[in-house]
């Protein structure tokens, strides 16, 4: 089989690490990557759509439903305006002032 070179962008400890390794290991990495990539290769390929539907699905059958979907989204959202709010600490207290929004 020939050989062919890729080029792949990394972050720059990660080039670091993989330029200052000990004789041997750069080898032993391109190996791994070479196996690794030709089985991501191999994987059938699904849409976007259809991973979805699958995570619901999945959600579904083990009991969530809608609504608790969306008591679970309000209060991540409660969460994070209360934390983006100066006097949130004081809120969540119980003291200060609240805002109606």
């Amino acid at each position: 089989m020939s050989k062919a070179a890729i080029s792949i962008p990394v972050d720059a400890e990660t080039a670091r690490a993989f330029h200052t390794a000990s004789p041997g290991y750069p080898k032993k990495i391109q190996v791994l990557l070479q196996l690794r990539l030709r089985e991501l290769a191999e994987l059938p390929t699904r849409s976007l759509i259809e991973i979805m539907d699958d995570i619901g699905a999945k959600a579904k059958a083990r009991g969530l439903t809608p609504e608790i979907l969306g008591a679970l989204l309000h209060d991540e959202l409660v969460l994070q305006t209360l934390h983006q709010t100066p006097d949130s600490a004081a809120v969540l207290a119980g003291r200060g002032r609240r805002r109606r929004w």
